[in-house]
């Protein structure tokens, strides 16, 4: 197990490393390339969020010597969780849910319309790439409630 604040800060760094690195680029205007990014962005801040929130979890021990951890996910919550972590929690999960289902499902409708073999082949990356980014939203989604 690593250090929780180890982890924390390479999670936050590649969550700011997605917009800057978008912003670096002069490809597309900044606000758009910025935009593209921020499903990834809210993953890796997701991913922070959890390493914090569960390593603050496991430190506590019960008079019975469960971790709080285990015993507030019995009970359907987690210990000295705050409002401001609750909204922090639907936010990122409500976000991440609208990514990964518009991902999902971006390419059913050019996957029925496409015919010729041909063109099927030249983008058959497109959709997978896109199957791909909505596995990966919905599997950190699940994470982050999973625990919750």
């Amino acid at each position: 197990m690593l250090p929780e604040a180890p982890l924390t800060a390479l999670f936050a760094a590649a969550a700011l490393w997605f917009p800057l690195s978008a912003v670096s680029r002069c490809e597309k205007s900044v606000l758009t390339a910025t935009a593209q990014r921020l499903q990834y962005t809210a993953g890796m801040a997701t991913m922070a969020w959890m390493a914090h929130s569960m390593a603050s979890a496991s430190h506590e021990t019960l008079a019975e010597g469960l971790p709080a951890a285990h015993q507030a996910t019995h009970l359907g919550h987690s210990a000295g969780e705050s409002t401001a972590g609750n909204a922090v929690i639907g936010a990122l999960s409500l976000y991440l849910l609208v990514c990964a289902l518009r991902s999902l499902t971006r390419d059913m409708p050019a996957l029925r319309r496409t015919s010729n073999a041909e063109r099927i082949s030249t983008r058959i990356a497109e959709p997978f790439g896109h199957f791909w980014d909505g596995s990966m939203t919905l599997g950190t989604v699940i994470m982050l409630l999973m625990h919750h």
